[in-house]
């Protein structure tokens, strides 16, 4: 186990090494890419989040999201003294016109009702670095996937979707424990 421990790390430490070389890039669309998936024409209810940092930017995604009728989901910190990291992220409503405030780590989160994992139909995420079979590299707290515990599986199942810069984008394989989550689909930015 240590020796994954430590595999990640070294992962971690080249991505952010990337993600620093990168991050007066401009930021190109993904919305194309993602009208294009299968999962997002029947998709209702969109598990998305607000960009932080040099991650891909969603403003676009979200506006197309509530101008379609489309139920977003944000996460959202909820305290919980009885958490060992003093509470957890959950899925909450962000309706059109809907305000966010500073949350955890000072990113953007909804006010509104939660949303329970299982009634999201598209999640579309970000990470650090992704290998070609979907496994995601985070940044090591394991915050997206237990936000993905819950989602729907079988013939009715939520397509998970990564948002990759093609520089995150690595034909070596990344280290993944069995608590990861692997994504279904790997979303790179595309020309409209």
């Amino acid at each position: 186990m240590a020796d994954l421990t430590d595999a990640k790390q070294a992962a971690r430490r080249r991505a952010r090494e990337c993600l620093r070389a990168h991050r007066d890039e401009p930021r190109p669309s993904f919305l194309h890419a993602v009208e294009a998936l299968a999962a997002w024409k029947t998709a209702q209810t969109v598990g998305l989040y607000i960009p932080f940092g040099v991650e891909p930017p969603t403003e676009d995604i979200l506006a197309v999201c509530h101008a379609s009728g489309r139920r977003v989901a944000l996460p959202c910190w909820k305290p919980d003294a009885t958490r060992r990291e003093g509470g957890a992220y959950v899925w909450a409503h962000h309706p059109p016109g809907g305000t966010l405030r500073p949350g955890l780590f000072g990113i953007p989160e909804p006010q509104g009702e939660t949303i329970d994992t299982a009634q999201i139909d598209l999640f579309l995420l970000p990470g650090l670095s992704f290998d070609r079979r979907g496994v995601r590299l985070g940044h090591g707290r394991g915050f997206i996937d237990r936000l993905l515990d819950g989602r729907r599986s079988g013939s009715q199942a939520a397509v998970v979707a990564a948002l990759v810069f093609p520089w995150q984008l690595t034909d070596d394989p990344l280290p993944a424990e069995p608590h990861d989550v692997p994504m279904d689909i790997l979303v790179l930015p595309s020309a409209p």
